[in-house]
C-alpha cells in the first residue's frame, strides 16, 4: 500500500498542474477575494492566508499555509496547503493536499484529496467520485460516485451511492497466493505485483474501519485491514474483509533492512550529487550566484518560476506530439530532434532543482558562507530530512501524516528548485539580461 500511496499521490500532483492557467501567479502574504467580488477568469495565487469570499469564474489554483474557501468557484478547486477548507460551492472538480482537509462544499464533480486528517462534513455533496488518501479520513456526507479510501482510521457516517473500497486497488489476494505465483511467475505483471504484498500487508495490520450508525452504502464496502466495525443501524448492501497474511514481527525485520539499504544508497547518491554541484559551480559561478539570490530574498516567486516550468512542460510535451504528427508529412528528423531536446532540457531542469533548494536551506544555516559550503550542509538536511520523513511514514496511524508531508516537500522543491533555476537562465544567458546580471 505504501508504493501505491506514492503512486497515487503522484499521480494527483501530476492532476494538480495539469489545468489551463490564464492568469499569473498571485503571491502575497494574506490574499483576499471580498464577498462582492467576480474574479473574471482562472486565479493563480500563493500565500500564508487565502480566502474566497466572492465569485471565481475559471479555477482557483493555489498554494500556501492556510486556504479557505466560502465563496463560489465555477471552475476546479487545485493546490496544497497545511490547512485547507472548502465550505462553499465549487462547480467542478476538487483536487487537494495538506495537513488538514476539510470539505464542507456542495461539488460538482470528482475529489482528489491526500492529507493527514480529511473530513467530508455532513452538509457536503460529491456529485462525483471521491479518492482520499491520509492517516484518519471522517466522511460524513454524500457521495454519488466511487468511493476510494487508502488510510490508517477511516469512519464513514454518510450515503454512498456507489462501491466503496478501503485499502483495495483492485488487487485481490489470491493474487498473492503461492500456487498462483508458480503457475504464473513467468508473466511480468505478476513479478511486479508480487513486490506490493509487503506494503499492502503492512496496513492490514493498522487500518481500522468503523462504519457509524445511519450509514448507508448502496454499493459493496470492500476493507483491507487489522479491524471493522459496522455498528448497529449502519446499511451496508455488500460487505468484504480482506485481512492481514502477515504477522508485526516479519514486518519489523524486514523494515530494519530495507531502510538500512535505504540509508546506504542514500549516502552514495547525496555524495554524488554533491560532487556535480560543485562541478557546476565552477563552470557556471555567476548562473548559480543568480539561482542562490533568488531563493534567499524572493523564494515565492521562485515557486511562481517554477509554476510556469510545470506549465510549460506540458506544453512542450503537446508540441512535441504534434511536431511528431507534422514531421511525418514533412521533415521527421526535425520533429525528432526538437523531441529528444525539449526532453533533455525538462529533464535536466527537475535533475537539477534539488541545487537550488539545498542552497537555500544552507544559506538558512550558514548564511554568507560560499556557496560550496551552503550547499553541501543544505543538501545533507533535505536529504536526511526527506529520509526521515519516509521512516515515520511507518508509523502506526499518524505514517500516511509524514507521507503526506514527504509528497509536500518533494513538490514544493521541484517548484522551487525549476523555478530559480529558468529565473537564474533568464538573468544570465538571455541578451535582454546580461547587462542586469553584471
Amino acid at each position: 500500500m505504501r508504493n501505491l500511496n506514492k503512486t497515487g499521490w503522484l499521480l494527483l500532483a501530476i492532476i494538480f498542474l495539469a489545468v489551463p492557467g490564464q492568469a499569473f501567479a498571485e503571491s502575497s502574504e494574506i490574499i483576499v477575494v471580498q464577498s462582492n467580488e467576480i474574479v473574471p477568469h482562472d486565479k493563480f495565487v500563493g500565500g500564508q492566508i487565502i480566502k474566497n469570499e466572492g465569485t471565481i469564474k475559471g479555477d482557483l489554483i493555489f498554494w500556501g499555509q492556510s486556504i479557505s474557501s466560502d465563496g463560489t468557484i465555477e471552475g476546479d478547486a487545485i493546490g496544497v496547503g497545511q490547512n485547507v477548507h472548502l465550505a462553499g460551492n465549487v462547480l467542478g472538480n476538487v483536487r487537494t493536499g495538506g495537513s488538514t482537509v476539510n470539505l464542507s462544499s456542495q461539488i460538482g464533480k470528482n475529489v482528489n484529496v491526500f492529507g493527514g486528517v480529511i473530513t467530508l462534513a455532513e452538509s457536503s455533496v460529491v456529485n462525483g467520485s471521491l479518492i482520499a488518501l491520509g492517516g484518519k479520513i471522517n466522511l460524513n456526507g454524500k457521495i454519488k460516485g466511487r468511493t476510494l479510501i487508502g488510510g490508517g482510521k477511516i469512519l464513514l457516517n454518510g450515503e454512498f451511492f456507489g462501491d466503496v473500497d478501503i485499502n483495495d486497488f483492485g488487487i485481490s489476494e489470491s493474487a498473492f497466493d503461492d500456487h498462483n505465483l508458480k503457475a504464473e511467475l513467468a508473466r511480468p505483471v505478476r513479478k511486479r505485483l508480487t513486490r506490493h504484498r509487503p506494503a499492502f500487508d503492512d496496513y492490514n495490520l493498522k487500518a481500522k474501519l468503523t462504519v457509524l450508525p445511519g450509514t448507508v452504502i448502496h454499493g459493496k464496502l470492500k476493507f483491507r485491514g487489522a479491524n471493522a466495525e459496522i455498528q448497529q443501524g449502519a446499511k451496508v448492501a455488500d460487505f468484504q474483509w480482506i485481512k492481514s497474511s502477515t504477522t508485526a514481527r516479519e514486518r519489523q525485520k524486514r523494515d530494519i533492512y530495507q531502510y538500512a539499504r535505504k540509508f546506504v544508497r542514500l549516502l552514495f547518491t547525496t555524495a554524488v550529487y554533491f560532487l556535480i554541484g560543485l562541478l557546476l559551480f565552477k563552470l557556471f559561478p555567476a548562473f548559480f550566484r543568480k539561482t542562490a539570490e533568488l531563493t534567499d530574498q524572493k523564494p515565492w516567486n521562485a515557486i511562481g518560476y517554477g509554476s510556469v516550468a510545470i506549465f510549460s512542460t506540458i506544453a512542450a510535451a503537446i508540441a512535441c506530439i504534434i511536431l511528431f504528427i507534422l514531421s511525418l508529412f514533412m521533415s521527421p528528423a526535425f520533429g525528432f530532434i526538437f523531441g529528444i531536446t525539449a526532453t533533455a532540457f525538462y529533464v535536466l531542469l527537475f535533475y537539477l532543482a534539488t541545487i537550488p533548494v539545498a542552497l537555500w536551506l544552507g544559506g538558512l544555516i550558514l548564511k554568507k558562507k560560499p556557496l560550496a559550503y551552503r550547499f553541501g550542509i543544505g543538501l545533507a538536511v533535505y536529504s536526511l530530512g526527506l529520509f526521515v520523513l519516509v521512516v515515520l511514514g511507518k508509523l502506526f496511524a499518524i505514517g500516511p501524516v509524514f507521507q503526506a508531508l514527504t509528497l509536500v516537500a518533494r513538490f514544493g522543491a521541484v517548484l522551487l528548485g525549476a523555478g530559480a533555476l529558468l529565473y537564474a537562465i533568464g538573468e544570465v544567458y538571455l541578451p535582454g539580461k546580461k547587462g542586469e546580471s553584471r
